[in-house]
């Protein structure tokens, strides 16, 4: 099957053109008199899913109904028990049903918006539990087509390890993945690829996010779309622990720097150059906040008013391990944290009382959870 290029999902460059013409069929009409905020919100799971089949495997609507599998489930994506779904087919411009389920541990099954009463179709199934528990107990067919809206896996992980997805893999379902945006993709990436799985064909950006970040902090709801490749065994994982640690110390360093609220200068481990005051250039690997490095001699310089400060210094055996230019910005950002962890953390103030990166990772959340609620107002 070929969906026509005419049809809502892909005519429609952005949410406003999207909504327009929606609201003008039969099946979207409702939408016409809700605010922008909540009709972006009802549409942003079911608008990534059509965008997907549209851009990446038509073919799945030739199956009515179309069976799609929600994992993970938490809110945007089980919105009025997942009605929204039904629009699938209308946003494609094709004739079609999909029937859906949710399963997560943290379903919310009353999560309702101002439209809940015009919502279309039915209620989906919801399971609320692990992917694992609901493979155990359904007897239903396979999935069509399975969802993973930001899994998150550099700190949810479970998935990976208890073989549910990959049952789903082995049994031929598509499963795609919902990062923020190209960087939470690329460490989503490097877990998977680190538990033995891989990823197909190249990332899709998908036009109809929302936006539930603050200033400087963009968390693009539904942005990034990719897919697991398929092949994967039953067999139990091989776990690249080494490797894993090495992002987790990433993720730890990028936090404590915003606990002192220090903004970035460049991209963790790039390189740079610095202008002195006679205009001459100096290339450097920027590390964090204040501090750079040389890529010939390996010295930590911390950029003062006066000019570059020597702190510490790297071993040839660190400057060897710099991912250059045919390493990846994630690989590059990883040596950045290793450096740091090592070699810079003494030389930062204590942390203030009540200013802990944990404490900043769970206002963070907090701050997450209120956006949401708030797009529905």
């Amino acid at each position: 099957m070929r969906i026509d290029p005419k049809s809502p999902i892909l005519a429609a460059g952005d949410w406003g053109g999207l909504l327009e013409t929606l609201s003008r069929s039969p099946d979207g009409a409702a939408l016409a008199e809700a605010s922008r905020s909540v009709a972006m919100g009802v549409l942003a799971a079911p608008a990534a899913v059509a965008r997907w089949i549209a851009e990446r495997a038509p073919g799945l609507m030739e199956r009515s109904p179309l069976r799609l599998l929600i994992v993970g489930a938490e809110r945007l994506d089980a919105v009025d028990r997942g009605r929204w779904y039904h629009l699938i087919p209308a946003l494609l411009g094709v004739e079609g049903r999909v029937d859906v389920t949710l399963v997560g541990e943290r379903l919310h099954t009353e999560f309702d918006s101002p439209l809940r009463a015009v919502a279309p179709g039915e209620a989906a199934q919801s399971f609320v539990g692990t992917l694992g528990d609901f493979l155990q107990v359904t007897d239903a067919p396979a999935p069509d087509l399975a969802f993973v809206f930001h899994p998150g896996f550099q700190k949810n992980r479970g998935w990976l390890r208890d073989m549910s997805l990959s049952r789903l893999i082995a049994a031929g379902v598509p499963v795609v993945a919902v990062s923020y945006g190209v960087d939470e993709y690329e460490m989503d990436r490097w877990v998977v690829e680190c538990h033995g799985f891989s990823v197909a064909e190249t990332l899709l950006l998908n036009p109809f996010y929302v936006d539930l970040g603050e200033a400087n902090v963009p968390v693009r709801w539904g942005r990034a779309l990719w897919c697991f490749a398929p092949g994967a065994t039953l067999a139990e994982p091989s776990v690249d622990d080494e490797r894993l640690a090495a992002l987790d110390r990433l993720g730890d360093m990028v936090l404590h720097s915003m606990t002192l609220e220090r903004v970035p200068r460049a991209p963790y481990g790039a390189m740079i150059e610095l202008r002195g005051g006679n205009g001459a250039g100096r290339r450097c690997i920027y590390l964090f906040d204040d501090f750079v490095c040389d890529p010939v001699d390996g010295a930590i310089m911390a950029l003062r008013s006066g000019g570059l400060a020597r702190v510490a210094q790297l071993s040839a055996e660190d400057l060897v391990r710099y991912p250059g230019a045919g390493g990846s910005g994630l690989e590059r950002a990883v040596w950045a944290a290793e450096v740091k962890h090592r070699h810079l953390m003494p030389l930062y103030p204590p942390a203030r009382a009540g200013n802990s990166v944990q404490g900043l990772a769970r206002t963070m959340y907090a701050n997450l959870e209120n956006r949401l609620d708030e797009l529905f107002r």
